[in-house]
């Protein structure tokens, strides 16, 4: 959830590395590589269009969502990871 809020918040999976780092305090190259599935998912471009399920999950119910409740989603799932 956070990772993809944060995909939908700037509308691209090119993201800065410390804002990759910091999203879920796991590596650079995680964050990028879940940001490239996304992307692929959402544009349905390249060769990662599937998606999990979890993935689907996450983006539909992003795309419903207004700015302030992705971010509000997205605070939630953050305070989560951070327990």
């Amino acid at each position: 959830m956070v990772v993809a809020a944060a995909y939908f918040r700037y509308g691209t999976n090119n993201l800065p590395g410390a804002a990759k780092a910091e999203l879920i305090g796991c590596s650079v190259a995680s964050v990028a590589y879940k940001l490239g599935n996304l992307h692929s998912y959402v544009t349905g471009q390249g060769s990662l269009d599937q998606g999990s399920a979890q993935m689907r999950s996450v983006v539909a119910q992003l795309r419903r969502a207004g700015d302030r409740d992705r971010e509000r989603l997205a605070d939630e799932a953050y305070r989560r990871r951070s327990r």
